[in-house]
């Protein structure tokens, strides 16, 4: 029973303030009427224009000119290629299975600490198996051979 009393006391307040707000309001847009009259009947009020401005600074109202001249550089720069080095990839061979048919290595990348189990042929990211020795790896990177023992 008390919750409900301070439940219509908020209400009755909230409606209260409600209305003293749209009063207020309302006398508000009574009071500017006047105003209103000023400016249907083209009398100058609050929004008067400048009689004069200052010829130096741009108008932002002018027009734009008619004639629109466009300023093209001849000297065309043609870009430098700039040949940046490809490291050895980062991976080690673990082991090396033999087998004259299909030999299979073991891989390991230092920089995400992965094992490979790989073929020849196999191609994954930037690399591919280009040939599986007893002692070696040749791969492709970045379309380099490299030989990885």
């Amino acid at each position: 029973m008390k919750n409900k009393k301070i439940l219509l006391l908020a209400t009755l307040v909230a409606i209260g303030v409600w209305c003293y707000n749209a009063y207020l309001l309302r006398s508000h847009f009574n009071s500017n009427s006047d105003l209103k009259r000023d400016i249907s009947s083209g009398k100058k009020s609050i929004f008067q224009l400048p009689e004069s401005y200052n010829a130096q600074v741009r108008d932002p109202f002018a027009s734009t000119p008619e004639k629109v001249v466009v300023v093209k550089k001849s000297d065309k720069k043609e870009p430098v290629k700039v040949e940046v080095p490809i490291e050895k990839p980062s991976l080690t061979v673990n082991g090396i299975m033999w087998d004259e048919k299909q030999p299979t290595a073991i891989l390991h990348d230092n920089k995400n600490g992965e094992d490979y189990i790989v073929t020849v042929g196999k191609e994954w990211g930037d690399f591919k198996i280009l040939e599986i020795n007893k002692s070696s790896v040749k791969l492709l990177f970045k379309n380099k051979e490299f030989e990885i023992r």
